[in-house]
């Protein structure tokens, strides 16, 4: 029997499969999709119940004490003979389980009416809640669960759970948080993977910091959602390491540290040799030297150290002030980031190649100007308040102005050509900084207030960005090379 019926399955997939879509027109594969995916979800619905049915037979059939060990043995089968990940093969056990419990649920699942994500949303719900509450819940929920997605539905199940029985959501909210996770791992291509999962305050503080460090894009940045995700990211790293609270390691702040032979600062070419990352380099920690503490550490011909000097700033205190109130925050126009997300870049000639930071040619930039601006085809001028970003590679293009009080000036025209844009964050050509003189973007009603200078819970009156003590033992976000 299930030999027949599984033939006539493989027989009507490979149907679907052999359609030729390029003949079929834009409405039929709408339709198409329309009607393969209740399918898709009715073989969910199948292999859920299939598998809790495995299961609860496993369990049934151990001995006292070992039915947990008879679960794990059972879901080792859609490990190693589905291929399934282990924590999908439980969802998919788990999940077949609990539509025993609830036919009607899994009447509608069977049927695709529903998915399998707003399935395991109201079994998991119902789970929790007293037996004579079940019926209307699971009624309310199916409902909704053909109207919005499961992280929509998966808020109007927690806020009825709350509404409903506060008791059961508070232990809800407790095994929530036992599932917590997060994890910080680098591959072998140098990469830094960032992974976790936060529930209640924590995800709601995640959220709120990922979203008050996410920038949009200027006129001529064509970044795609992960790479501004990435850049969010950095700047809230950047920003922890220098507002001084983190923990101190061995009376020292945390800090990037770089360690580089002195032959190859001075020449600005080789490797440096990044604390837990490893190689780096020269050109790639040009932002970086510009803004940092320098330690110079003395080695005998055995390469152990004999002498270890004191820090020396590379950025004055006052100059770090005067940069604060002459640009307010990053300078390159359009974008708001405040004084303490930002670095001071030096203008003209750049650090790599012995330039001197003085206040008229410098500027304040946030960690992705700061990298297209190093890397890219740029001079600045400084004018009294008013900082102007030039190219260098000799087009026509605009030359923009950042002035002090937020306001951004275009001399000149753009290319007639629409060269203008990138394809990639930080390009390091091709890429002019975004002007405030077209209309301000309505999905970023931030992106053009000239009185948005500071992050909200930051101190507007505070002229240095915290780390800019030079009494502190340690600069975070500063690398002593």
């Amino acid at each position: 029997m299930v030999a027949g019926v599984l033939e006539r399955l493989v027989g009507a997939v490979d149907a679907v499969a052999g359609l030729d879509l390029d003949v079929v027109s834009d409405e039929g594969l709408r339709s198409l999709l329309r009607g393969v995916q209740p399918q898709l979800d009715r073989l969910s619905a199948v292999r859920a119940r299939v598998s809790g049915d495995l299961t609860a037979r496993a369990v049934a059939a151990a001995p006292r004490g070992k039915e947990a060990s008879a679960a794990r043995k059972s879901r080792q089968f859609l490990h190693d003979e589905l291929h399934l990940s282990p924590s999908e093969a439980k969802d998919t056990a788990e999940a077949g389980r609990k539509l025993r419990d609830t036919p009607d649920t899994a009447k509608r699942f069977g049927a695709g009416a529903i998915g399998q994500g707003h399935a395991k949303v109201i079994t998991d719900t119902l789970a929790q809640v007293d037996p004579a509450q079940r019926d209307e819940l699971e009624a309310l929920l199916l409902e909704q669960a053909t109207k919005v997605d499961p992280v929509e539905l998966g808020r109007i199940a927690r806020r009825e759970l709350a509404r409903r029985d506060p008791a059961s959501a508070e232990e809800a909210a407790r095994r929530r948080h036992e599932r917590r996770a997060g994890s910080v791992t680098q591959g072998a291509d140098g990469g830094v993977h960032v992974r976790a999962s936060l529930y209640g305050l924590a995800g709601e503080r995640a959220l709120t910091a990922f979203m008050a460090f996410r920038s949009h894009d200027g006129k001529d940045e064509r970044r795609s959602n992960a790479q501004q995700g990435a850049d969010a990211l950095e700047a809230i790293f950047d920003a922890a390491l220098r507002t001084g609270e983190a923990p101190t390691q061995h009376g020292v702040r945390p800090h990037v540290l770089v360690t580089v032979p002195w032959s190859e600062l001075v020449a600005q070419a080789g490797v440096a040799e990044l604390g837990f990352t490893g190689p780096v380099t020269m050109a790639e920690l040009g932002p970086l030297l510009a803004d940092c503490d320098l330690t110079r550490v003395v080695l005998n011909a055995d390469s152990v150290p004999i002498e270890v000097s004191k820090r020396t700033r590379y950025i004055p205190t006052g100059l770090w002030a005067a940069l604060v109130a002459r640009d307010g925050g990053c300078a390159w126009p359009g974008c708001d980031a405040p004084p303490a997300w930002c670095q001071a870049a030096h203008g003209n000639i750049p650090y790599r190649h012995d330039g001197k930071l003085k206040l008229a040619d410098a500027a304040l930039l946030c960690l992705r100007h700061h990298r297209r601006f190093d890397h890219g085809p740029w001079k600045l001028t400084v004018d009294g308040n008013q900082v102007t970003f030039h190219r260098t590679d000799h087009t026509d293009r605009t030359d923009r102005t950042h002035r002090a009080d937020g306001s951004d000036r275009t001399d000149g025209s753009d290319r007639a050509d629409g060269s203008d844009r990138t394809d990639g964050a930080d390009r390091t050509e091709g890429s002019d900084p975004p002007s405030n003189a077209d209309p301000p973007d309505a999905s970023n009603p931030s992106a053009d207030d000239p009185d948005r200078a500071h992050p909200p819970g930051a101190d507007p009156g505070r002229a240095h960005p915290p780390g800019g003590d030079p009494d502190r033992a340690s600069d975070p976000g500063r690398a002593p090379p």
